[in-house]
């Protein structure tokens, strides 16, 4: 473990830096006046979403993500593949340390921000079997036209579908989750997971031979688990300048999420949502009101984002509290950062409020949606505190962010799918809870919203 101590640290840019020292500032787009007597021109925050023990967390948080930053040269979590022998990084801000597993000697870039960490923080460095870049290497060659390919089973007679590849943290190899059901429909008709085929000991065989056959093709160590294929997941009031974690009816009249207010390359502010959700018109989910519409240039389906143009400003703040917080009660985007594995984030999307305490356990994730387009990037985040949920159905296209130490947010990537179902703590309720019953998960798979940034070329509003 090594102590010391660090600077100032500078805000993070849209392209990712190659040397482990850059970085660069994101222009700030001012929102719009709002109409007299309307919402606050500057967003009110009453009472911040997060306990005040999680609010603490993020500041040390904060400072632990500047290290990771400087070890990194400021890289997004799937360009880190490009600095040699680097594997992973985890932060822990409950022990004030971080985590570093490197292959071989670690790089001499890396050496000089060992030796000039901050006051308190630790770092540990464990070596790793495999570097990133190798995962990565292992990762596309069960990939075919970049979709996941079928695998052929002795054991059952359908093939078998891989739903997710992760790399494990630890550079210890492959993770492969894997299915082989036809999806039934859900009342409200989209796809849902289905029950297994096979259990017990055929699954125990079924686990292994998925092992074998994948280690067979990749040549890295696998670990294969049984996981179905992931589930889609007055803020309902808002207009311009329009704020993220609003309630927008979708095209197809469900309820979705507004994310973060963006500005396309010429000029066009745009509201984020997930492509999922639908290309057409949005409207407000409970006065109706026209919000914008979608076009094919302002969606990418394997980011999972929507741009819904809304013909007039679009605001730099995103709602928090509960779904039908009857005030203002909202936070200024400050900027956008990457994730880590440790990282603390919160989500405050439409149909079910603000929820903390959500940890990030996978980053640089892949996998399959419900609608069947892989998700290229993905970040992976658990529920810690017992008896809390993450998110709901209906809760799309919602904004993840951390707290930053002066009271704002930063962007950290927008709600796409929901996993690790439960059942719905006692009182809970819902924006669309009179069409539907509420269906509560613990866990999230997120967008990260730098490779949303990167791909569309877009800019995030900031204020």
């Amino acid at each position: 473990m090594i102590n010391g101590s660090l600077g100032g640290r500078g805000r993070l840019g849209l392209v990712a830096a190659v040397a482990l020292s850059i970085s660069i500032a994101l222009p700030a787009v001012a929102a719009s006046t709002a109409p007299a007597g309307g919402k606050a021109k500057h967003p009110v925050a009453s009472k911040l979403g997060a306990s005040p023990r999680m609010v603490e967390l993020m500041g040390k948080q904060e400072v632990l993500d500047g290290v990771v930053d400087r070890l990194t040269g400021g890289l997004s979590e799937v360009d880190r593949a490009r600095i040699p022998g680097f594997t992973d990084v985890e932060v822990d801000a409950d022990r004030n340390r971080i985590v570093l597993h490197w292959k071989g000697e670690v790089s001499e870039a890396a050496h000089a921000v060992l030796g000039s960490l901050p006051v308190g923080v630790t770092v540990d460095v464990v070596p790793a079997k495999y570097s990133k870049s190798e995962l990565h290497e292992a990762r596309e060659k069960l990939l075919k036209e970049g979709k996941p390919q079928q695998l052929v089973s002795e054991i059952t007679r359908t093939e078998t579908r891989i739903t997710h590849i992760g790399l494990a943290v630890d550079g210890s190899g492959l993770e492969v989750g894997y299915d082989e059901e036809q999806l039934p429909k859900r009342a409200d008709g989209l796809a849902q997971p289905g029950r297994p085929s096979v259990d017990g000991p055929t699954r125990d065989r079924k686990t292994r031979e998925v092992e074998t056959v994948t280690e067979g093709v990749t040549g890295v160590d696998t670990k294969a688990v049984y996981a179905p294929i992931a589930v889609d997941a007055t803020r309902g009031e808002d207009y311009s300048p329009w704020w993220g974690g609003d309630g927008l009816r979708t095209p197809g009249g469900t309820i979705c999420s507004s994310g973060f207010g963006v500005t396309r390359s010429d000029g066009t502010p745009l509201l984020t949502t997930a492509s999922h959700c639908g290309d057409g018109t949005y409207h407000n989910w409970y006065n109706g009101a026209f919000v914008g519409s979608t076009s094919q240039q302002d969606m990418l389906d394997i980011d999972d984002v929507a741009g819904i143009n809304t013909g007039n400003a679009v605001g730099n703040a995103v709602y928090e509290g509960p779904w039908n917080q009857s005030t203002d009660d909202a936070r200024t985007v400050a900027g956008w950062g990457h994730n880590n594995v440790g990282d603390y984030v919160c989500q405050s999307a439409a149909n079910s409020g603000t929820h903390c305490g959500i940890k990030i356990t996978r980053t640089d994730f892949s996998y399959t949606g419900p609608n069947g387009v892989r998700r290229k990037v993905a970040d992976y985040a658990v529920q810690v505190n017992p008896g809390e949920i993450a998110a709901v159905n209906g809760d799309s296209g919602g904004p993840v962010y951390a707290y930053t130490s002066n009271g704002k947010v930063l962007a950290r990537g927008t709600i796409s799918s929901l996993d690790q179902s439960v059942t719905c703590p006692g009182g809970t309720t819902t924006s669309d809870g009179g069409s539907r019953t509420p269906w509560c998960v613990t866990a999230i798979m997120y967008i990260p919203i730098y490779q949303i940034l990167y791909d569309k070329g877009w800019t995030i509003n900031t204020g």
